[in-house]
């Protein structure tokens, strides 16, 4: 049964979990050479190891034990990949899987075994905290390399060594400023937190007018093709999910958003062609010289993979196989952007339906299945599409930042179940008549509390 309070014998590991997702989003560096992310995360599990083990109790759910399976077909993959002289990048990419699982795992234990209503909205606040600082971040830094207060070198030390992040930066220049790019794996979490504020939290016009422009310039400033894309849906999925008796005033902001946003685009200071600056930085990421070029490089990548899939079809070469004939990255050879591919590159289609077929079909049963109210069903279902189909053009699919972002539609799916099974228990006590309660029914002393809240 949940309630609505926090468990005193779990408070310890409530704060440990929450401290843990704000660094799964934020960036953090090294203590002795060894991540902060990782110290912290092996202490949280430990805790709730022990604790497991002392109550002498545990709640799974399906989708937990198929997780968990997928790694058995995984260290088979592990050993092919080794036999086929793919060890070295085999390994660092199990590493990486094992990473995604853990954060997975680690998050549907909490939620079925220590959560609580008071819980869970502790770590909604802590996910809003967490992205507040990762989006300011970001806009600081940025504000600081064009004030030349820091470098791009002194940036992409701070991001890469100091914090310990995998980090895209590149450099532009927009209305006669040098500009930087910097493009974290865990981007989408941030817009992920915007969509539930925009569809559950009832804010004010001018909180969601500097959410806008906040949120705008952050998608700038990170400069994907799936952080623009998503951003604009984000706005208009979120004005139909709304309720009804406010859908109007929404739509009429959402639309006044993106009218502004065009008008920007167009109408500021022109280039030399006569286009907006704005406008045509867009047009240059969707359709610009550096597409065409990222573009043939998926395109030179889909050959080389297709033929080594075509000569090993059923199991594939192993976990950490790469074309020798186009290696993409000397550092992560295995690397790709089209990573489905990758996956049946190195799987072959059994190894494919038993490893990445399952992992997708139980993040959306503990995400999307783990839902009730209409509107945040296709909320998360529109984020959970989001998060599949990244890998059809980019890499580090199962990494830990990709957990993250599953971990965070399961709080937030799981959270919003919560409320709202709170809300129907109200209305059924509420709706309960006077007379019921003249003749109380004799009940047990003894009342079996489950930690489950589903």
């Amino acid at each position: 049964m949940m309630v609505d309070r926090f468990s005193k014998d779990n408070r310890f590991i409530d704060a440990l979990f929450c401290l843990a997702i704000c660094l799964w989003v934020l960036p953090s560096g090294k203590v002795l050479d060894i991540p902060i992310k990782l110290i912290l995360f092996s202490i949280t599990t430990f805790s709730m190891i022990v604790y497991l083990v002392i109550r002498n109790e545990l709640c799974v759910s399906r989708q937990l034990i198929v997780f968990l399976c997928t790694l058995i077909p995984l260290l088979s993959w592990f050993l092919l990949g080794v036999s086929n002289g793919f060890e070295a990048t085999g390994l660092k990419i199990l590493v990486s899987f094992i990473s995604f699982f853990l954060i997975v795992v680690i998050t549907i234990v909490y939620i079925y075994n220590f959560s609580s209503i008071g819980s869970l909205r502790f770590v909604e606040k802590a996910l809003y905290i967490s992205v507040f600082f990762f989006v300011f971040f970001k806009l600081i830094l940025e504000m600081l390399f064009l004030a030349g207060i820091i470098s791009y070198y002194d940036c992409v030390h701070l991001l890469k060594e100091i914090l310990n992040g995998s980090t895209m930066t590149l450099q532009m220049d927009i209305a006669g400023f040098r500009v930087s790019r910097f493009s974290t794996p865990n981007d989408t979490i941030p817009l992920v937190l915007l969509s539930y504020d925009m569809v559950k939290k009832d804010r004010t016009l001018i909180v969601r007018f500097i959410q806008f422009i906040l949120f705008g310039l952050y998608s700038f400033i990170v400069f994907s093709r799936i952080i623009f894309v998503q951003f604009v849906l984000v706005y208009f999925i979120c004005g139909l999910l709304v309720k009804e008796n406010s859908r109007r005033k929404v739509t009429a902001w959402v639309f006044a958003f993106l009218a502004l946003t065009l008008a920007i685009l167009f109408y500021s200071s022109n280039d030399p062609n006569g286009n907006g600056y704005l406008m045509s930085l867009l047009v240059t990421r969707f359709s610009g010289k550096q597409v065409s070029y990222s573009d043939s490089i998926r395109a030179l990548q889909a050959r080389f993979l297709w033929k080594g899939i075509k000569d090993n079809f059923l199991f594939g070469q192993g976990l950490g196989a790469y074309s020798k004939e186009y290696v993409r990255s000397s550092i992560s050879p295995a690397s790709y952007e089209l990573e489905y591919l990758s996956f049946l590159f190195q799987f072959g289609i059994i190894g494919f339906s038993l490893i990445i077929v399952p992992i997708l079909y139980s993040s959306f049963k503990e995400t999307v299945g783990n839902t009730t109210d209409r509107s945040m069903r296709l909320l998360v279902l529109f984020n959970f599409l989001i998060w599949a189909g990244k890998p059809l053009f980019n890499p580090q699919f199962l990494s830990s930042s990709s957990g993250a972002v599953v971990s965070a539609l399961c709080l937030l799916a799981s959270y919003s179940k919560s409320q709202r099974n709170g809300e129907l228990d109200k209305k059924a006590i509420r709706n309960v008549p006077r007379s019921a309660n003249r003749y109380p029914i004799d009940t047990p002393d003894v009342v079996t509390s489950m930690h489950n809240p589903f």
